[in-house]
């Protein structure tokens, strides 16, 4: 049966409020998350976003733990092809395109080794080298990942323009 994206999102959103109120198994809720990545053949943003958020709870809670390797692993494989239908590039798309662009690269600059992590290095050596800008939607991401995954010297130079 194929559930309209917003019945896909609420069950979703509710089964992981269950299972964080341990009154469901988390195997339930991330089965459905699994199933509609697969069911998913275009990006559907309600649910992609509820996905991402209710997900978000269990990596922050996994990140100190052995498991946390496990769950990116299951993160990575279910999320993969919408990994790879997002880009870095700005063309003029609606509001839903460009929001759940940013939210999948959020979750896709995470990944130390990524495409994202080296696509958000060399936009931000753009804009230190020649003043290029960032796409203010991505800047956040872009900012972000380019001072965590960098040096001293992109901390300060994003420091700089903080106090600018």
């Amino acid at each position: 049966m194929d559930l309209p994206p917003i019945i896909r999102a609420q069950l979703i959103s509710d089964s992981m409020e269950l299972a964080r109120a341990n009154v469901l198994d988390y195997d339930i809720p991330l089965r459905m998350i699994a199933r509609m990545a697969v069911q998913d053949r275009s990006i559907m943003f309600v649910p992609t976003l509820i996905a991402f958020k209710k997900l978000k709870f269990l990596s922050d809670i996994l990140s100190a733990t052995p498991a946390f390797g496990h769950f990116e692993e299951y993160h990575r494989a279910i999320f993969k092809s919408t990994y790879m239908m997002v880009t870095f590039d700005d063309v003029i798309d609606d509001y839903i395109t460009r929001r759940i662009r940013q939210t999948v690269l959020e979750w896709s600059c995470m990944s130390p080794d990524s495409t994202c992590v080296h696509q958000s290095r060399s936009r931000f050596r753009q804009l230190m080298i020649n003043n290029h800008g960032v796409e203010p939607n991505l800047r956040g991401v872009v900012y972000c990942t380019a001072v965590r995954e960098g040096t001293e010297i992109e901390w300060d130079f994003a420091y700089q323009r903080y106090l600018a």
